[in-house]
């Protein structure tokens, strides 16, 4: 396309200068030697839009451009600025659907044997543009300029109404007092309040810390309580553990004298009985 625009400029520039060669020698009396001017601004990609809506592209003989419009799968109308009327015919902005242009199919163009497809048949370009004719860039150029002076005029006229007047100003600068006033005594009561809940909060971790150093104290003379009780119980089964170790000293003690006694005794019974058995037999021998 800039090769295209860059022919239209040398046509554009070639004309001018055939049409300007018979005034020149009147324009050189009248302005003296001044520097050549050219009466034509170069025209690029990026200046399509900077021209009138009117003007249109013209078609050079014997060239091979190829125009293009967007991306493949990128919107080709835009949204405007408002509630737009200049075109109620819908002559520029056309309702038929455009397959290449749906952002829905996105997913389905980029693969590579439908981009390829597309690249030999000659609908898309080598950057995956959308190859257009001459008469549609020209429409949809002209629908983009005519959608860029909606937007600027709607711009100008945002700036002329934002524009105050000094009554207008007084007016703002009493509301914008008013609103300073009340976002200072805002942030006073908000300063208060954080305050309020500081001391809040202090106040309640302190009864926190309370509860829990009387807590862990009741803990602790528990502890005290129970610990004395199970020395106690310790002493008492210790002495109840002596008093049995006594009596089974004192039992065995006195089962032991009472053994001794008996084989005492009966020792003094045998040797009583065989006394007994003695004597009798010396008389019974005597006797005889």
């Amino acid at each position: 396309m800039e090769l295209y625009l860059r022919n239209c400029y040398k046509t554009v520039e070639a004309a001018a200068k055939k049409a300007a060669a018979s005034n020149l020698n009147a324009d050189k009396e009248h302005c003296g030697t001044s520097t050549k001017k050219n009466p034509f601004p170069e025209v690029g990609a990026s200046h399509l839009l900077d021209l009138p809506l009117g003007v249109k592209l013209p078609v050079i003989p014997g060239s091979n451009s190829v125009f293009y419009t967007t991306n493949i799968s990128e919107k080709l109308y835009q949204p405007s600025y408002g509630f737009n009327l200049t075109d109620p015919y819908c002559r520029l902005l056309e309702t038929s659907y455009k397959s290449l242009h749906d952002p829905h199919l996105k997913t389905y163009y980029k693969r590579k044997d439908i981009l390829r497809r597309l690249r030999k048949n000659g609908y898309i370009t080598t950057n995956n543009k959308v190859i257009c004719s001459l008469k549609e860039l020209n429409k949809y150029r002209h629908y983009l300029s005519s959608l860029k002076v909606d937007f600027e005029r709607n711009y100008i006229k945002e700036q002329e109404s934002t524009r105050t007047t000094p009554v207008q100003e007084r007016h703002l600068d009493t509301v914008a007092k008013e609103m300073d006033k009340i976002e200072h005594t805002a942030e006073k009561r908000s300063a208060l309040r954080m305050k309020e809940e500081e001391s809040r909060h202090r106040d309640h971790i302190r009864r926190k810390l309370h509860l829990r150093r009387q807590i862990e104290e009741e803990w602790k003379a528990k502890e005290l309580s129970l610990l004395t009780k199970i020395g106690e119980e310790v002493k008492r089964e210790a002495r109840i553990e002596e008093r049995r170790q006594k009596f089974r000293e004192e039992t065995n003690r006195k089962k032991f004298l009472r053994r001794q006694r008996k084989r005492i005794t009966l020792r003094l019974t045998r040797k009583h009985t065989k006394h007994t058995k003695h004597t009798k037999h010396t008389k019974d021998t005597k006797d005889t």
